[in-house]
């Protein structure tokens, strides 16, 4: 009997000691922490998109910058919580709520404005001190306020100095790059063989990015077009933001990308409203929901190959081979005419038509079936982080 409860006692200990064994190894055993927010595949490509921004941004650190901000695996990831429910029969009343509130969440602050005119107060005083005459101006979206919390700050300088701009871009990278800047500026690249040569770089305490162009010719026409369109068509502004925000999350809102630009997105949101059957009322701003749905519909399902689009006098489609502007090598080239003439072409560039059609199309089946207007902004983990470590800086700031 003895020797049977000595078996047993031995039996047990052997079993406590690998089941104490075991508990150690799953401790020693390192988890894989990319496996707490995302898949793989997605985490190697959020890490590759912001070496390409900072190259020592390691696993590490951006496992850390995921844990601070709580992205995790399969949670839906959100620019914004609304504040309100919104319970309407119509969707589309509900969608027009949501777009409002939206917009009030997102839109410029006065810290943000406040933020932004000291960047370009200090860009403007490093640029002169290489170039005491020039002049320094911003266009674009900062000049309407129509800007994202995360959005580039555009510059224009006209250097009063007869210099191709290429040699021009040239010499402000060199002297922007000297030892006294390095406080307030990082990540500095001279761009000389694009369309428009420019400087661009990071303010290195809000992490706004800038772009310095030269000498461009109707700048200032641009930034009466965009603030005509915006007084001409209430509904713009709100669907502009979304529509920025939409186009930034899938990494389709840069034209080197392939994408789109904020001012091509204005146009087409105008061209749309100059078409779509509304009644004066609806136009005025009653139908953010409609319009919105209208747009991925219409865009998602447009003709890119044979039809350019102007929003010139009351707008139109235009057969792109009856006015000679047929690409046979891209058939597939998106053709804006650009209402001011900086080029005949505004979306040349615009290569990605097929992701931009299949993005439109998802966003017009959730929306159409009644889904919230979060729903169109889902696994975005590279801009929800962005978007939030912004709005952050902004707090820190206040």
């Amino acid at each position: 009997m003895s020797q049977k409860n000595n078996k047993n006692k031995n039996k047990n200990k052997n079993k406590n000691k690998n089941k104490n064994k075991t508990i150690k190894e799953i401790e020693k055993k390192p988890t894989d922490p990319v496996s707490d927010f995302v898949d793989e595949q997605t985490f190697f490509t959020i890490l590759e998109h912001y070496q390409n921004l900072d190259s020592q941004v390691t696993k590490t650190k951006l496992i850390e910058k995921m844990k601070t901000f709580q992205l995790k695996k399969n949670q839906p990831q959100y620019m914004w919580e609304p504040k309100y429910s919104y319970e309407h029969e119509n969707k589309f009343l509900k969608l027009h709520s949501e777009i409002l509130e939206f917009q009030n969440y997102i839109q410029p602050t006065e810290e943000t404005r406040k933020m932004r005119n000291a960047i370009l107060a200090k860009v403007e005083k490093a640029i002169k001190k290489l170039w005491i005459t020039a002049k320094v101006n911003v266009y674009g979206s900062f000049t309407t306020d129509s800007y994202l919390p995360d959005s580039d700050l555009d510059i224009f300088v006209d250097s009063k100095i007869l210099k191709p701009d290429s040699q021009l871009a040239s010499d402000l990278g060199k002297h922007l790059s000297k030892k006294i800047f390095r406080e307030d500026f990082e990540d500095l690249q001279i761009v000389k063989n694009a369309r428009f040569p420019l400087v661009r770089f990071y303010d290195k305490p809000t992490h706004i990015h800038i772009d310095i162009t030269f000498n461009r010719k109707n700048t200032q026409t641009n930034v009466l077009l965009y603030r005509r369109l915006l007084a001409s068509y209430p509904p713009l502004k709100p669907l502009l933001f979304v529509m920025k925000t939409f186009l930034k999350a899938k990494m389709l809102n840069e034209p080197y990308r392939g994408g789109i630009g904020s001012y091509c997105t204005m146009l087409m949101i105008v061209s749309l409203i100059q078409r779509i059957p509304l009644s004066y009322e609806e136009k005025k701003m009653e139908n953010l929901g409609k319009l919105l749905v209208a747009f991925f519909q219409v865009y998602s399902k447009f003709d890119y190959e044979n039809v350019g689009i102007s929003i010139c006098g009351e707008g139109c489609y235009f057969s792109k081979k009856a006015l000679n502007v047929y690409d046979e090598e891209s058939p597939l080239t998106f053709y804006f005419h650009d209402p001011i003439g900086f080029e005949d072409n505004l979306t040349r560039a615009c290569f990605a038509i097929t992701e931009l059609k299949t993005v439109f199309s998802e966003a017009f089946h959730l929306l159409i079936k009644g889904n919230s207007l979060q729903s169109i902004f889902l696994k975005t983990y590279e801009y929800a982080f962005n978007f939030r470590k912004k709005r952050e800086i902004v707090k820190k700031k206040k």
